[in-house]
């Protein structure tokens, strides 16, 4: 929180409890924004929804630099990795999904900001819609195999990944986005 400030000065203070924080609980909130996203870029075909969809991706934005905060502190004092119950392997795999989740926010938002520039309709929109719903889907899925910790599922899925990014990227140069 920024305490005092200047032309040439920025004095701050982190009123942040570190040992209050629970990673694995920031990871399930973004999952919770980041299924709400999705919802509203579904609606966004029809009507404006960037300004909440824009509003989601800053609170996970938020939520992700807590957790780089957190993992920074971890990683130089040991004894908070184990205060929090965690180890040097699980902190890798929780900046990796809330990396991941984070880049899916700010993809969306640029999603949504593009196709509400553009008139869409007929059956770009169709497949648009149909994109949507299957992105979301292997997204549920992904998610699912984290929380259950089904890494058998997880690699499968991981196969598929550059599958859904070329459709993406495709249906992108086909809407003109």
């Amino acid at each position: 929180e920024i305490i005092e400030q200047s032309e040439d000065s920025i004095i701050t203070k982190d009123f942040l409890n570190i040992n209050d924080i629970s990673i694995n609980e920031l990871v399930r909130k973004m999952d919770i924004i980041l299924r709400s996203m999705m919802i509203s870029l579904r609606g966004s075909l029809d009507e404006d929804k960037y300004d909440s969809i824009s509003n989601m991706d800053l609170d996970v934005n938020r939520m992700f630099f807590t957790v780089l905060r957190t993992i920074k502190r971890c990683l130089s004092n040991p004894s908070l990795m184990h205060a929090l119950k965690i180890n040097s392997l699980e902190i890798f795999k929780l900046w990796n999904v809330a990396y991941q989740m984070e880049e899916l926010a700010d993809q969306i938002k640029w999603f949504c900001g593009n196709m509400e520039r553009r008139k869409i309709s007929g059956n770009v929109k169709k497949e648009m819609t149909k994109l949507i719903a299957e992105i979301e889907e292997f997204y549920l899925i992904t998610m699912k195999a984290y929380h259950t910790n089904d890494i058998e599922t997880a690699y499968k899925l991981s196969t598929r990944k550059n599958d859904m990014i070329s459709k993406c990227m495709k249906m992108c140069r086909f809407s003109g986005a």
